[in-house]
């Protein structure tokens, strides 16, 4: 599928992810507003990764406005990603700190 542009007045978010799903396209979704930026990895039609330059939006923060983790594990998880250049998710994950699942709605 070539690249898609415009913005959801056209076509709202919702069919363009269900176009994407259906077709079961492999690339990357990206949605801007002002200075915020959101892309969304997608392979073979499903979400594989999220991200975003929205600092509320990122995952340690998120899982510490929800209670998951603590701000001292968050803190001990960082210093263990900064040392390995492993994912944030995936750290928290082997140290049983947070599920997979846990991980993957948030």
């Amino acid at each position: 599928m070539r690249g898609l542009m415009g913005n959801f007045q056209t076509m709202p978010l919702t069919e363009v992810v269900d176009l994407l799903s259906r077709r079961r396209v492999t690339g990357s979704l990206t949605c801007e507003r002002g200075s915020v930026r959101k892309s969304l990895e997608i392979r073979d039609g499903v979400a594989y990764s999220a991200s975003s330059n929205d600092p509320r939006e990122y995952l340690g923060q998120l899982l510490l406005n929800f209670n998951h983790v603590s701000e001292e594990q968050l803190a001990r998880a960082f210093q263990v990603q900064a040392e390995t250049k492993v994912k944030l998710g995936k750290v928290l994950i082997m140290a049983s700190i947070v599920s997979e699942e846990t991980v993957q709605q948030t």
